[in-house]
């Protein structure tokens, strides 16, 4: 450092001050190299060996840039600028950073969008929005306390059935695992209407609530005084979701108010809490969101998109037919249905299924879990996505897909590892719907269903599980299992088995961690598939997770053998192409596949036993499918 400074004294005292730009760029090379030498040299082993002197050279190689500015500021300040933007430029260019920055991007939800309230306003003159910030704000501390009583019946009136389930699932698991949840201190901090979206068969406004709250999990055998005085104790934390409230385009703003209030939404009649959210008055089911806003979904921000606004395959076809059939009821059914499903899994008895499912699908989870019930502890949906619908032809079967995106743990101290399953559910071909958000009653009596092990209502007899005019679960799949006839925006990738269809839908968002981390894990299935794991799949496992910013511990019981081999089986790829094209989409991320990647990519494939020419082959048509968006 000394000799550069001499250096500099000299050059600044030898040379006219208007000749010393023709040495500014030598001398800038001598400084940029310096810096480089001394990072290198004086810091670089004890930065990767954990002694903390890392960059240690690069300090002293701006320090002196610094000097330079302040004894001969027409150099340094100069030189001190050029250095600057030549960091941020090759900070910029830095690929896993363009790869970071452009999740970043993916996973922010943007800035408030209101301008749909207009809409609202014009076909229901009477909605207030401050009225309606202070209703759903009664029915967020509502639901609250609900859940922290163990009993949603209070505030099953203006919750869709999907939630509700949701809901009851939880309750109804946590208390089999011995558990239950306790919220002292509860307070929203702020609610707002983040955005609005409406179509001809609902209304949508989604809210960002701001609480907080003292929130533990105690043992279930505390009464609720006890629980709240464990939860008393704990640290109070701030947190911010979306609720999505959905009603009826048209529907108009009751003067003497809805369910919330403890009033029928049709006729006005006082309600009260029943085994059906069916009025006794008018027989108007209160929470289907025909006649008042209900809750249909708790989303958190980091996982919230607005509803995807392209084009479904098979969903005008199929509404075309059953006009009343629409994405969101679709959405809720699937979910009650897939918490049912959970609820089957975890209590080990097919009886949740027996109404809501095929009798072929409820045989397969009967003899699922004769083993027992599965260890399925933090159970959570990301998201729940239509993806595919497809009408079927006179005497057959009309079919949707929906892609769940949910979360679980083996034990309750265990982290919750990621899954993405798509549901399937049919029903007679032809048959149509009132396409609301109520499901958890007969579709002919309307009676409310019974929780036992039979397929029929106990009021008038129906059988729920023919599918006759109701939805029912038909299979259960991974995304890269299923299986349509028509296929639109489909992207065709040339590989060794001739040309796979890869619907978009099938590829990872990026933006939802969720998605981030199943990718990183069926990665490290792969990697463990073989019995050992060499230091460049560890190298391989750590890039990606620096890319995708997914920590390297989430796959690290995979890598040690903590999870079961069985499980991890699980996460094996059954079609690599299909999840080949999934890796690709990801480091296709920012718009472009740099070296890392791709030798990312060609290490990956051919774990799974694929040429790096097919390899090559995915990335270069889903290179150029992102060219041409």
């Amino acid at each position: 450092m000394k000799l550069l400074r001499g250096f500099a004294r000299r050059l600044v005292r030898d040379l006219p001050h208007a000749a010393w730009i023709w040495v500014a760029l030598p001398a800038l090379a001598i400084l940029l190299l310096a810096a480089d030498a001394l990072a290198r040299a004086g810091g670089g082993g004890n930065y990767v060996g954990g002694g903390g002197g890392g960059g240690g050279g690069g300090g002293e190689g701006i320090g002196m840039l610094i000097w330079l500015a302040i004894e001969y500021p027409y150099i340094g300040v100069p030189l001190l600028i050029i250095v600057v933007v030549v960091a941020i430029v090759k900070r910029r260019r830095n690929p896993a950073v363009r790869s970071a920055n452009a999740i970043k991007k993916l996973e922010q939800i943007g800035t408030p969008d209101t301008s749909g309230l207009s809409a609202i306003k014009q076909r229901d003159p009477g909605f207030d929005q401050n009225a309606f910030v202070q209703k759903v704000t009664k029915i967020e501390l509502a639901v609250q306390d609900a859940w922290t009583r163990g009993d949603m019946r209070p505030v099953r009136t203006f919750l869709s059935d999907g939630l509700l389930r949701r809901f009851t699932t939880h309750l109804a698991v946590m208390r089999h695992q011995g558990l239950r949840n306790a919220m002292a201190d509860h307070q929203v901090l702020e609610a707002r209407i983040h955005a609005v979206e409406s179509d001809e068969h609902f209304d949508t406004i989604h809210v960002a609530f701001r609480a907080a709250a003292k929130d533990v999990e105690v043992d279930a055998s505390l009464s609720y005084e006890q629980a709240m005085q464990q939860a008393a104790k704990a640290r109070r934390e701030e947190w911010t979701e979306i609720w999505s409230f959905l009603r009826r385009p048209g529907t108009k703003t009751l003067a003497g108010g809805g369910a919330v209030e403890g009033y029928c939404p049709n006729c006005g009649a006082p309600i009260e809490v029943a085994q059906t959210t069916s009025c006794e008055h008018c027989q108007a089911l209160v929470n289907s969101g025909d006649y008042d806003w209900v809750l249909a979904e708790i989303t958190q921000t980091i996982e919230w998109r607005p509803s995807s606004t392209g084009d479904v395959p098979g969903l005008a076809q199929l509404a075309a037919r059953d006009p009343a059939f629409n994405r969101q009821s679709a959405e809720d059914r699937a979910s009650y249905v897939f918490w049912r499903w959970v609820e089957a899994r975890v209590l080990a008895t097919a009886a949740p299924l027996a109404k809501s499912a095929t009798p072929e699908l409820h045989a397969r989870m009967a003899d699922m879990v004769k083993a027992g019930g599965a260890q399925m502890f933090k159970t959570a949906v990301g998201s729940v996505d239509l993806v595919a619908c497809e009408p079927g032809p006179e005497g057959g079967r009309d079919r949707f897909h929906v892609k769940i995106l949910w979360s679980s743990a083996p034990s309750n101290k265990a982290a919750p590892s990621p899954a993405a399953n798509v549901f399937s559910l049919s029903r007679k071909a032809g048959s149509v719907d009132e396409g609301s958000l109520s499901h958890a009653r007969c579709p002919e009596c309307h009676g409310p269903l019974s929780e036992n092990d039979s397929p029929e209502c106990e009021y008038c007899g129906a059988n729920l599980s023919a599918g006759e005019k109701e939805w029912v679960l038909e299979n259960v799949l991974r995304p890269e299992e299923l299986r349509l006839q028509v296929q639109p925006q489909a992207m065709g990738v040339p590989g060794a088995g001739g040309e796979i269809d890869v619907p978009a839908w099938a590829t990872p968002d990026m933006g939802n961690p969720r998605e981030r981390m199943l990718l990183l894990m069926r990665m490290a299935a792969v990697v463990v598939a073989d019995g050992q794991i060499t230091k460049e799949e560890r190298k391989l496992l750590k890039a990606a997770s620096k890319r995708w910013s997914v920590p390297l511990d989430a796959v690290e019981p995979i890598l040690t053998g903590q999870v079961p081999p069985d499980t991890v089986a699980t996460m094996v790829p059954s079609n690599p192409g299909a999840f080949l094209s999934g890796l690709v989409s990801a480091a296709l991320i920012d718009g472009k596949i740099d070296s890392k990647e791709e030798k990312l990519l060609l290490d990956v494939g051919r774990s799974m036993g694929m040429s790096d020419s097919d390899t090559r082959n995915y990335m270069n048509a889903m290179a150029k499918s992102v060219q041409a968006r």
